[in-house]
């Protein structure tokens, strides 16, 4: 968790933005459309060894 709270420190201001609202939608989403969009975000995720270590 530590990691990705670096690696968010160091986005720039507007990517910073853009996840907090990916997060709100999330949060406040119902359970259901939290299952559709935990889908769709593995669709998008990079492999594990196309990932940085950031």
């Amino acid at each position: 968790m530590t990691a990705l709270l670096l690696h968010f420190t160091k986005l720039p201001a507007a990517a910073q933005a853009h996840f907090l609202e990916l997060l709100n939608h999330y949060l406040f989403a119902s359970p259901r459309r939290r299952s559709q969009l935990r889908r769709h975000w593995h669709l998008r995720a990079p492999a594990d060894d196309e990932r940085d270590d950031a």
